[in-house]
């Protein structure tokens, strides 16, 4: 009886509720002179909370944006001219930061972000420099420690949700060949390996000490403890791999074909491909119908679904 007092009280417990964003961007400046307004709605509860507005010449490109869903907490990065702004929850702007001081724009200039408990980290290139770094910041903006990558060129930035590791991506492109490096540190910054991909997903299972990394056309499983990959596979299907999930020891890879539609992409012939941690293929689920939007892998008890207008497929986990 107290068991399911206890659930109950529980469950009228309500969730706290999730923080999203919305952009709008007026696109009506053609020339010198003329300006773009960007305006960043940021939700929760199902109400704007605060808006943030920023006016940018014709020839600027607009901020990127990175919203920590559960506290708040918001980057823009105006990466063309090397600086970001972080805003709390509240709207108010926090602190500010620039890369590249006494540094002209670029349009050859990376600035990834991710948020890695109540602070950020910065993953910043420029053609200019020799090597990518990434850079830790507190909370209230103060410089934690920067750490440099193999190559000068940043690609993805990715972290554990225990925040016990960090990897980065970095590559250069030679006249003959392009060498990538994913490159895994430790909470303080030490650079301990790289394992030789250039990932754009990543996933870190329950098995201690294991990371799974994907490119568009191959994955990887790498032995963090022991810096060492244990395992590689190329894609199953024609499609390039848009998403990878881990759930009860199998590895699933959303794999689909992109095009172009209008001014976007449209993808179709999506396939949910599941592996086990040694990355052999277990099963291969294919379905037809496009969309607009990359599908997206849905973890629930027992299933895998891969979803997006016009697009939906399950397999049972074991």
């Amino acid at each position: 009886m107290k068991n399911l007092l206890l659930l109950c009280l529980l469950a009228a417990v309500p969730l706290p509720a999730q923080y999203t964003y919305s952009i709008h961007r007026d696109m009506n400046a053609r020339r010198a002179g003329e300006a773009n307004e960007v305006r960043i709605d940021v939700s929760t509860g199902g109400r704007v909370v605060h808006t943030v507005r920023r006016t940018l010449p014709f020839d600027v490109p607009y901020p990127l944006v990175t919203l920590e869903t559960g506290s708040g907490v918001m980057v823009l990065r105006y990466v063309f001219d090397g600086f970001v702004e972080v805003y709390g929850p509240e709207g108010r702007m926090r602190w500010t930061h620039t890369f590249f001081k006494d540094e002209e724009p670029n349009y050859e200039r990376t600035i990834g972000c991710r948020f890695f408990g109540e602070d950020v980290l910065f993953l910043v290139s420029d053609s200019k420099r020799e090597r990518a770094v990434v850079h830790r910041y507190s909370g209230s903006g103060a410089l934690q420690w920067t750490a440099e990558l193999p190559f000068p060129t940043a690609y993805e930035l990715a972290a554990s949700e225990d925040e016990n590791v960090i990897v980065a991506g970095s590559y250069e492109a030679l006249e003959d060949e392009v060498r990538t490096a994913a490159t895994f540190l430790t909470p303080d910054g030490t650079v301990e390996w790289s394992a030789p991909i250039l990932f754009r997903h990543a996933v870190f299972p329950k098995e201690a000490g294991t990371a799974v990394l994907a490119s568009e056309r191959e994955m990887l499983v790498a032995d963090i403890r022991q810096r060492r990959v244990t395992a590689r596979s190329g894609r199953a299907t024609d499609g390039i791999i848009t998403g990878i999930a881990v759930r009860n020891g199998n590895v699933l890879a959303a794999e689909t074909e992109v095009g172009t539609e209008g001014m976007g992409f449209s993808y179709r012939n999506a396939a949910l491909v599941v592996r086990d941690l040694r990355l052999e293929q277990i099963r291969t689920i294919r379905g037809e119908g496009s969309s607009v939007t990359a599908p997206q892998i849905v973890l629930d008890a027992g299933t895998a679904r891969l979803e997006a207008p016009g697009i939906s497929l399950s397999v049972p986990l074991e």
